[in-house]
């Protein structure tokens, strides 16, 4: 559920953001933003702590402790652009860029980590990965930025039928592979 949240807050985060940074349609207030980038902040952090759990679980350390930077760059962002929106005190161009350029190496990490993860956990990871890791590029090249906003939000739906696959496998072994939530393979 909360995912789902986190999906939706995102997207009014994405049409703020628009009103923020252009000038012609800028009437976002203050409290309205820094309410959105909290709720954006908290609900990707509760909805990627299970992605660290699974990790944790299957004892791969790409992906615990890439979902963790990724974790940690939504908490660091969104209080920075809390701080641009009332301060200015960095240029909009300078945001965005390190942003995208971050996120992007975050995205990449954990779409390798999951591409890696095929064996055990099946198609769906090959295919999570590969979203996570198209997104990462697009994010790293910054003019692809626009683009791998679609993707993300495929890899994210996609993280929500993993999770709630996790969740049903409820730490279920298989003597193939020894690994925990191995009967998340689709």
């Amino acid at each position: 559920i909360i995912g789902i949240i986190y999906l939706c807050l995102s997207f009014v985060e994405g049409f703020m953001e628009i009103g923020f940074h252009d000038e012609n349609i800028s009437d976002v207030s203050g409290f309205n933003y820094s309410l959105v980038k909290i709720g954006v902040m908290l609900t990707f952090t509760i909805f990627y702590y299970p992605i660290y759990l699974i990790g944790k679980a299957l004892k791969d350390s790409l992906i615990t402790v890439s979902s963790l930077f990724l974790m940690v760059l939504i908490m660091i962002s969104n209080i920075n652009d809390i701080a641009v929106f009332y301060t200015s005190y960095m240029s909009v161009e300078v945001v965005l860029v390190v942003r995208s350029v971050m996120f992007g190496i975050g995205y990449l990490l954990i779409g390798t980590a999951f591409v890696m993860r095929q064996k055990s956990l099946g198609t769906l990871s090959l295919v999570i990965g590969i979203f996570a890791i198209v997104t990462g590029l697009g994010f790293i090249s910054v003019l692809m930025a626009i683009p791998a906003l679609f993707t993300l939000t495929i890899f994210e739906i996609l993280l929500l039928v993993l999770i709630v696959k996790a969740m049903n496998a409820d730490g279920v072994n298989t003597e193939k592979t020894g690994d925990k939530l191995s009967s998340v393979a689709i």
